[in-house]
């Protein structure tokens, strides 16, 4: 195999529960031409034993690192799991929980061949809890821009997974990395926003990769008013990054959909905060654009009852 052509599947794996099942559906891929690593975050006693009982099935490394890092910081967890990739030049960030069709590798593996230039793929996704849809499909219609991600993240449209991409481990380098954003929220959005200036996201077909909802989970998990606070901040940190990097100049409509996307986010977890944490961070989107507030509460779309 070419090296052009090796993928590293990475796992950085702190529950055991349903870890099982993730690495079946990985050893039943088509294309069984990867290698997957596992870094355990100080995690499960039991990630070890199930791992272990994968041995010779597919190529595999895994190692135990004795600081949880993912406590205070997961992206620095993921970048000592990056370290552990030998030469692969394709990277899947995957996930101790999720699920992937049997053909994921293989339809990769197609794109890339018919995209040679690109530098980044996404694979279509659908949301789970236990064996229920909650959203039967998110897909593009196509490749996507970094305008039309946006679109579809700020309206909602789409909801976008670590687990879908893989991307050239250039873009690691040219970036800087993932950000470091509290809880990692909004972290691999920011990474993809900037990936896609590097290249179109194409489209990988007739795959999907079984997302799961779970109090497990960052995103399925109660909300305590340290991690509103906390998922506030990230979004706040991703807004500010994306205005740092002139995507709003290029596409000025992308503003109004910012500032929606993120009141959208505050009522929902403003719940968990008190008078002063809603007030600063009402303040926070204010100084950063103060002319999309101002029009809206022209235009009788916010006021103190939004506090």
């Amino acid at each position: 195999m070419y090296e052009e052509d090796q993928l590293a599947i990475i796992i950085p794996a702190y529950k055991a529960k349903y870890l099982r099942l993730t690495m079946e559906s990985i050893c039943k891929q088509t294309d069984q031409n990867f290698h997957l690593y596992i870094g355990d975050d100080a995690g499960d006693s039991k990630i070890a034993d199930i791992v272990n009982s994968f041995k010779g099935m597919i190529k595999m490394t895994y190692k135990r690192f004795e600081e949880n890092l993912g406590k205070s910081s997961l992206v620095s967890h993921w970048n000592r799991c990056f370290e552990m990739v030998g030469s692969e030049k394709w990277l899947w960030l995957f996930s101790d929980d999720d699920l992937m069709s049997h053909n994921c590798v293989e339809n990769f593996r197609k794109e890339v061949k018919g995209n040679q230039a690109s530098k980044i793929f996404k694979h279509d996704s659908v949301k789970f809890i236990n064996d229920l849809e909650i959203v039967s499909r998110n897909a593009f219609d196509g490749n996507v821009t970094t305008g039309q991600f946006l679109k579809s993240k700020f309206t909602y449209s789409i909801e976008s997974y670590v687990v879908e991409y893989i991307f050239d481990r250039e873009l690691l380098k040219k970036i800087g990395g993932f950000p470091d954003f509290p809880l990692c929220w909004c972290a691999d959005d920011l990474f993809w926003v900037l990936a896609s200036q590097y290249s179109l996201i194409v489209k990988i077909r007739k795959t999907t990769v079984f997302w799961r909802y779970s109090e497990l989970n960052i995103s399925g998990g109660s909300n305590s008013r340290s991690t509103s606070k906390k998922k506030l901040q990230a979004c706040h940190m991703f807004l500010k990054a994306l205005k740092s990097s002139n995507v709003f100049t290029s596409e000025p409509p992308l503003r109004r959909l910012a500032v929606f996307w993120y009141l959208e986010q505050y009522i929902y977890l403003k719940k968990g905060l008190n008078y002063f944490d809603r007030m600063f961070f009402l303040l926070e989107l204010f100084w950063l654009f103060p002319l999309q507030i101002l029009n809206r509460i022209s235009l009788g779309k916010f006021s103190v009852k939004n506090i």
